[in-house]
């Protein structure tokens, strides 16, 4: 492989990168809004979804708004390893350890409900 090759699988990868988080933020944002909007899910387990998708939109928005441009205009090492980009990524770890605590709500919400299916609400 030479450097052009490389280079357009860079490319490609940042492609795929956009579309996909930008289908995935729509998808979230509206799926966050019918569930504010849908009674049946005002209880523990409605409000624990939309944490943990909403978690999931701040992290694909690090991923289209740095990671995509990054791949697809071929930022060099130095602007990626910039205060900038280490802010990036600490924004990004939050909504990553967010969405991993939302799953861990939603499992421990989920035994909840199996365990004690009269008592639970």
């Amino acid at each position: 492989m030479n450097a052009t090759d490389d280079r357009l699988d860079e490319v490609i990868a940042g492609i795929i990168m956009g579309v996909i988080g930008t289908f995935g933020i729509v998808v979230n944002i509206t799926v966050v809004y019918l569930i504010y909007h849908t009674p049946s899910f005002h209880h523990a387990f409605g409000y624990i979804c939309a944490s943990h998708l909403l978690a999931d939109v701040g992290l694909l928005t690090a991923f289209l708004f740095w990671a995509t441009p990054a791949s697809v205009i071929g930022l060099p090492q130095t602007v990626t390893d910039s205060l900038a980009g280490k802010k990036i990524g600490q924004y990004s770890m939050l909504f990553w350890y967010a969405s991993m605590y939302g799953q861990l709500q939603l499992a421990i919400n989920r035994l909840a409900s199996i365990l004690t299916p009269i008592h639970y609400k």
